[in-house]
């Protein structure tokens, strides 16, 4: 791409981003066209999607707690918090975001407050942000697991596939959450808010990115082989952030064969743990279908880690908004149809953004490859 027209491409989205310290339809004329002639000439973090909304300090948000949803294969309701805009007008309508969270289950007596960074930031930017707890399964319902997939709770195969439990239990709780929602914007009305439940988006961080992807199609299988789907048909876009990889989570490299809406996928160099690599994380993207709305940012820098994926608070600022900044595009680009933020995904910001210090760059170091190709930092297929 020449110079000229890559900076014919960057104007075109340019002229429409929320950049800068305050709402882009609060910028004057002849504020926004210096912004865009700044953004042309050099990118900067204030060229990031709607960066101005997102606080440094990202808790800054209404919550709603104490709230719960039936679920059939529960014992007991399934806990959700919810997280709204930090300022909301007598008559605010809101997308949804189903965030579910990483790591193992939670005990019964708890509420999880993992993913309250990434469902913060989110709704800072205009979404009711509804996060899963995750709690641990009864005696009972581990049986009923073995019973849904046609295995004798008394069986020695009941024993080997009861490992898989979180495979099922976590997105099925994340379906009874969708289920639940229409009942759940009647009880938050008193708030002055509408969920939009038909506008609606499934994300996760690690084990939560495993439930997100499953919810979106891919398949799963059983340690004793057999093969199975929990999709759902109602969300209309996913954000899997430190994505499961094949082989890995029952997944193999076809589970992702039927995933043909929009997926956001999310990873870095040191996005591993004692026993997982960074380079199954990379792979899911590459084989789902290639329908144009996929999506991948790859963060190149031995800065991170593990948590930095989970928009931890102990790492570097830059880190969390390149990350938040790109999700929140990509929602309202698939969620709300706004053309401004598709342009500013076809762009090359998100690229730049990424090279913009030593310790955030996208150029893929030698060991992580794809088929003998270098990964890039920004990804569209």
């Amino acid at each position: 791409m020449n110079t000229q027209t890559k900076l014919f491409l960057l104007s075109l989205s340019l002229l429409t981003f929320a950049c800068g310290q305050a709402p882009a339809e609060e910028l004057t004329e002849s504020q926004q066209s210096a912004l865009t002639r700044s953004c042309l000439t050099e990118v900067t973090p204030r060229c990031a999607y709607k960066v101005n909304a997102m606080k440094d300090t990202p808790l800054e948000t209404t919550r709603i707690e104490g709230l719960a949803v039936p679920a059939s294969h529960r014992e007991v309701d399934v806990p959700v918090t919810l997280f709204l805009p930090p300022e909301l007008s007598e008559s605010s309508s809101l997308p949804v975001v189903v965030w579910t969270h990483g790591g193992g289950f939670i005990a019964r007596d708890r509420v999880s407050t993992q993913g309250r960074y990434w469902a913060s930031h989110l709704a800072q930017v205009g979404y009711a942000v509804v996060l899963v707890s995750h709690v641990e399964p009864s005696r009972r319902e581990a049986e009923d697991f073995c019973v849904q997939h046609g295995v004798d709770p008394a069986s020695a195969e009941c024993e080997l596939i009861q490992p898989n439990m979180s495979a099922y239990l976590k997105p099925a709780d994340t379906k009874a959450v969708i289920d639940g929602l229409d009942e759940l914007a009647r009880n938050v009305t008193q708030y002055g808010v509408t969920l939009l439940t038909d506008s609606l988006a499934v994300g996760g961080w690690s084990g939560g990115s495993a439930s997100t992807l499953r919810i979106a199609g891919a398949k799963y299988t059983l340690a004793n082989g057999r093969e199975f789907s929990i999709r759902d048909e109602r969300p209309i876009a996913f954000i899997a952030v430190s994505p499961s990889g094949d082989n890995r989570s029952g997944f193999t490299p076809e589970s992702f064969d039927e995933i043909e809406r929009p997926v956001l996928t999310i990873t870095a160099q040191g996005d591993s743990k004692i026993d997982v690599p960074v380079e199954p994380r990379v792979r899911p993207h590459y084989h789902m279908p290639a329908t144009g709305d996929k999506y991948q940012m790859y963060i190149n820098s031995d800065a991170t880690f593990h948590g930095t994926m989970n928009l931890s608070p102990d790492d570097t600022v830059m880190h969390n908004k390149v990350q938040a900044t790109t999700a929140a595009a990509f929602l309202d680009a698939k969620i709300k149809g706004r053309s401004k933020a598709q342009r500013y995904l076809d762009s090359d910001v998100i690229a730049e953004l990424l090279q913009l210090d030593s310790t955030l760059r996208a150029v893929p170091p030698t060991s992580l490859d794809l088929e003998g190709e270098p990964v890039p930092g920004w990804n569209r297929r």
